[in-house]
């Protein structure tokens, strides 16, 4: 029996806590309706690092604990690729990172949409009730 696929979205969130050593993350995530978006693999881009690196769960979850991470500070893939660019990254390459840690815990390919259309106003929307 084949097992159902879940749609996931890669959302990029932006940690700004050390101006000078912003970090990126790109989080898979599934929609619930029941639950709203629940985060999966995550991966981490900073400039002093030199490159992406799959977070376990820690540093983004810290982050989000203080408030420095959160959906007030999701980007689109355009305000992402030009963090990236600032640190010589790719997004592509982060993607293909998550994607492939998937398929290697889940034996099969993630069903990934293109675009979350909701980044927007998630983000208007936590940004209002800070």
């Amino acid at each position: 029996m084949k097992q159902k696929k879940d749609v996931i979205f890669i959302t990029a969130y932006l940690d700004e806590q050390y101006p000078e050593n912003i970090a990126i993350y790109l989080v898979m995530e599934h929609f619930d309706e029941k639950y709203g978006y629940l985060k999966g693999g995550r991966i981490q881009a900073r400039k002093k690092t030199g490159g992406w690196r799959l977070d376990e769960g820690r540093w983004l979850n810290l982050s989000m604990e203080y408030g420095n991470v959160g959906e007030h500070s999701l980007l689109t893939n355009i305000e992402a690729h030009v963090y990236l660019d600032q640190m010589g990254l790719k997004l592509q390459d982060g993607v293909d990172i998550l994607i492939e840690n998937y398929k290697t815990l889940n034996g099969q390919e993630p069903e990934i949409s293109s675009i979350d259309a909701d980044i927007i106003k998630r983000r208007e929307a936590a940004l209002k009730r800070l």
